[in-house]
C-alpha cells in the first residue's frame, strides 16, 4: 500500500496532467493500492476507484465515484459527470460484444447474470436517467469531448432527464473527455481541468 499526500498539488497544470497520466499507468501496471489525499475533486474523480470525503476531521462518505454522485449526503453539493453511459447494461453489452464478437440476447443475458454474481448482488442496473431524476439540490455539470463517440450524445441527452429547475450545465464541446486524459497533451488536459475547476469555484463559494 502506498500513501500519497497531495502529490500533484505544487505542480504547474501541464506537469500535473502528465504526472497523473503516468501515475495511472504505473498504478495499473503494479496493481498497488494507493491512498491519495487531495483537495482537487476533479483529480479524485479522475484517479480514484473509491473516494472518501472528509469534513471537519470526520469521514462522511466513502464509496465509488458513481455512488458518491448519487449520494443524498447534504455535504455533496456539486457533481461533475463525464461521458455518461445511459445504462450499465449498455456498457456491459458493448464490452461483451467487442470482446467476444457476439451480440445476441442469450449472450447478453448470461453476461448480466455473470456480472450480478461477480458483484455479489451489488450490480445496480438503474439508468442514468433515473439517477438524474432523483437529483434535487446538487449543482451538476455534464461533460464530454469529441473523443467520446456515442457517449457524447448520451451525455447531452441526459440533460432532459433532470427535474425542471435543476441547476445543470452542459459542456460537450471539449477536445477530450475524462477517458482521453491519460493520452492527451498537457495543454489539452489543462483545458479540461480548467472547465471543472471553474465550475467548482462558481458553485462552492
Amino acid at each position: 500500500m502506498l500513501l500519497m499526500d497531495e502529490p500533484f498539488g505544487a505542480l504547474d497544470p501541464v506537469t500535473r496532467v502528465e504526472l497523473r497520466r503516468e501515475f495511472t499507468r504505473i498504478q495499473q501496471q503494479l496493481k498497488t493500492t494507493v491512498i491519495l489525499v487531495t483537495h482537487d475533486m476533479a483529480e479524485a474523480f479522475t484517479l480514484a476507484g473509491r473516494i472518501g470525503v472528509v469534513d471537519a476531521g470526520a469521514l462522511v462518505v466513502c464509496d465509488t465515484p458513481a455512488a458518491i454522485a448519487r449520494s443524498s449526503e447534504p455535504r455533496v453539493k456539486v457533481l461533475v459527470l463525464d461521458s455518461v453511459v445511459m445504462s450499465p447494461n449498455n456498457l456491459l453489452r458493448t464490452a461483451v460484444s467487442s470482446c467476444v464478437g457476439l451480440d445476441n440476447g442469450l449472450v447478453q443475458s448470461f453476461s448480466r447474470v455473470a456480472m450480478k454474481t461477480y458483484m455479489l448482488g451489488g450490480y445496480d442496473a438503474a439508468s442514468a436517467c433515473e439517477f438524474a431524476g432523483a437529483i434535487r439540490d446538487q449543482k451538476v455539470m455534464l461533460l464530454s469531448g469529441t473523443d467520446a463517440g456515442a457517449l457524447r450524445d448520451a451525455t447531452a441527452a441526459l440533460q432532459q432527464c433532470f427535474p425542471s429547475g435543476a441547476n445543470v450545465e452542459v459542456r460537450t464541446d471539449l477536445p477530450t473527455s475524462g477517458f482521453g486524459l491519460p493520452s492527451v497533451t498537457g495543454e489539452q488536459g489543462e483545458a479540461y481541468d480548467r472547465v471543472v475547476i471553474e465550475f467548482f469555484a462558481r458553485n462552492l463559494r
